[in-house]
């Protein structure tokens, strides 16, 4: 099975970037480059000629150029991160999936101990108690999480991705602050609810946004990186909330205090989000770091050029 076109392409940036800018002692200039068919201004779609093995169009790095090495290709994705623009995404895509897997996997491993908190499950024989757990479940299920992805596909192109992961994080937030405020007032029946509604909005909301965003907002060349990063980041999240969920919950902290804790996440996850997650909706990122490599090349060569003129 062949690689893309769109990927190879955008390797094939990582390549020219490296040769052309990146190693100071290598002699090749962008005229040696296009000599080996790596000149970047000719990366684009031609769609001229059919590759036979893939039948497909194949662009015009794919017939002329060869793939870069893992080292090059490894070198440019550094450089790349080197950037604070580019770090700071990669940092805000890494941070939110971590903040929404803590409260996320938190409640919903240990939903059925949640439902049991909250007296859901409360049940004058042991049957009686796991079928009230499994129909608590259930409605949590069919009222929250799956409408709730629902709700991102119909709207994700509409509100964007960016909105619905703030808002997401502030619902879910709100949820958890009115369930931990008044925990000893707040009846069965309005936990249960305020659970529900959560678990809505971390589907229409992070849980859904956060490994969408760095499917998109990366260029090729350093896509699986920077995904592979962010859901690695974001597991942990999940781990930690495996972890001391119950020894929390179930200790002398409390289900309540646990909750404040889930809020506090949710809000620092909502902040993150603004300040750092910019809105992928609409966004070429090949287009766009094809267009900054040709920015730093130029400012390259116009500092050669101004070096060259001193020296004679």
């Amino acid at each position: 099975m062949p690689e893309s076109r769109k990927f190879t392409e955008s390797q094939e940036l990582s390549s020219v970037k490296a040769s052309t800018m990146l190693d100071s002692s290598s002699t090749l200039n962008n005229n040696t480059a296009v000599e080996k068919g790596l000149n970047v201004n000719s990366i684009r779609h031609t769609g001229s000629e059919t590759d036979s093995d893939s039948g497909r169009k194949a662009g015009l790095v794919e017939r002329r150029a060869v793939a870069p090495t893992t080292a090059i290709s490894n070198r440019a994705a550094i450089e790349y991160f080197k950037e604070w623009r580019h770090l700071k995404v990669l940092i805000g895509t890494s941070l939110s999936w971590f903040l929404v897997d803590i409260s996320f996997y938190g409640i919903n491993l240990n939903q059925s101990v949640l439902l049991a908190a909250i007296g859901f499950t409360k049940g004058a024989t042991e049957y009686d108690t796991l079928i009230k757990s499994t129909y608590g479940n259930l409605i949590v299920a069919a009222a929250g999480y799956v409408p709730g992805y629902f709700f991102t596909v119909f709207f994700i192109e509409i509100l964007g991705r960016r909105w619905i992961q703030i808002q997401g994080f502030l619902v879910t937030a709100l949820m958890f602050g009115i369930i931990a405020g008044d925990y000893h007032g707040l009846g069965t029946g309005g936990k249960f609810a305020c659970f529900t509604i959560a678990q809505f909005f971390f589907n229409f909301g992070p849980n859904a946004t956060t490994f969408i965003v760095p499917g998109e907002i990366f260029p090729s060349r350093v896509r699986g990186f920077a995904h592979g990063m962010s859901a690695a980041i974001g597991k942990l999240g999940a781990i930690l909330a495996g972890v001391l969920f119950n020894y929390l919950a179930q200790g002398k902290f409390g289900v309540a205090n646990t909750l404040w804790i889930f809020f506090g996440v949710n809000i620092i996850g909502a902040l993150v989000t603004w300040f750092m997650v910019p809105e992928s909706r609409g966004v070429d990122s090949d287009a766009v770091d094809y267009a900054e490599i040709q920015e730093d090349m130029a400012r390259h060569a116009a500092r050669n050029t101004a070096t060259h003129d001193v020296m004679q």
